[in-house]
């Protein structure tokens, strides 16, 4: 019997290697576009954004900036208030606060082609270099999404503030913001969007859903567990603490975190992506 069951084995196996090929399933997956592709895509981005017309300029920044909004409270109802696990693994909160939020809400901004004013620092700045945009296309657009961005956010927060909603955690996280000296928040806005625009870059190399949402959600988790500073997920977090107890002026949110946050990302984001990549993969050295 075992001879008989190996000889049948042998000639199914024989039968096989003589038959048609089976089709090979092949998952697609990967980088879909290379970093020069990944650049071009950024510039075609940039000359998008800053030749839009002004009205749907407005509505695109203002969506950015409420889903940025949706995101930070996530992060504030979730991540912030968790006092228990802060208190006994704080690095284990971070990386809730973290993972739980802003993701999700560059994945919206994404995905819907909305206007946001810290990416825009890096896609219209590689354009300008290319010599495809205008300086003064470059500075309307930063100014319309900045302020857009920011209306966005504090109309997000006045909407879940008359929903009854509350989010205790987000006055200590607006406290701890407000607190930090002009440098410090300078370098750590600086550190934020060079982040962020690499999770953008990132979401570039990719074709699906589900590759660009892996592309940002550890980059942006990971700049929220280290404590560094988004200037638009300010214009909501901060705002949000202060309905919620932080003693917190208006004065000290611009002028301790949201001023020196954006002159960081600014930076960032011009520098370390759009001028950069624009030398590396662009005309700039060629």
């Amino acid at each position: 019997m075992p001879r008989l069951i190996a000889l049948s084995l042998f000639v199914a196996a024989a039968s096989a290697m003589h038959a048609a090929p089976m089709p090979v399933l092949r998952l697609r997956g990967g980088v879909d576009k290379t970093p020069p592709e990944a650049y071009q895509a950024l510039v075609a981005t940039g000359v998008r954004q800053a030749t839009m017309p002004t009205t749907k300029t407005v509505i695109q920044s203002l969506l950015a900036g409420a889903f940025v909004g949706l995101g930070s409270a996530l992060a504030m109802t979730v991540g912030a208030n968790l006092p228990g696990i802060k208190s006994s693994n704080p690095g284990l909160q971070k990386i809730l606060l973290g993972f739980f939020g802003l993701p999700w809400a560059l994945l919206m901004v994404l995905l819907t082609g909305a206007q946001l004013f810290t990416g825009n620092t890096a896609s219209i700045t590689a354009a300008l270099l290319e010599g495809q945009v205008t300086l003064p296309q470059m500075i309307k657009n930063l100014v319309i999404v900045y302020f857009g961005n920011f209306a966005g956010g504090l109309t997000l927060v006045s909407l879940f503030n008359l929903a009854g909603l509350t989010a205790p955690g987000a006055a200590s996280v607006a406290a701890a913001k407000t607190s930090l000296p002009f440098v410090q928040a300078l370098t750590r806005g600086f550190l934020c969007n060079w982040m962020v625009c690499i999770a953008i870059w990132q979401a570039y190399c990719s074709t699906t859903v589900a590759g660009k949402y892996i592309a940002v959600l550890f980059t942006i988790s990971s700049f929220v567990a280290m404590s560094f500073e988004h200037s638009v997920a300010n214009m909501a977090m901060i705002p949000l603490g202060m309905i919620n107890g932080a003693e917190v002026s208006i004065k000290t949110f611009l002028s301790s975190n949201l001023i020196p946050v954006t002159l960081g990302n600014i930076l960032a984001g011009s520098l370390l992506v759009g001028t950069a990549y624009h030398l590396v993969y662009g005309s700039g050295l060629n």
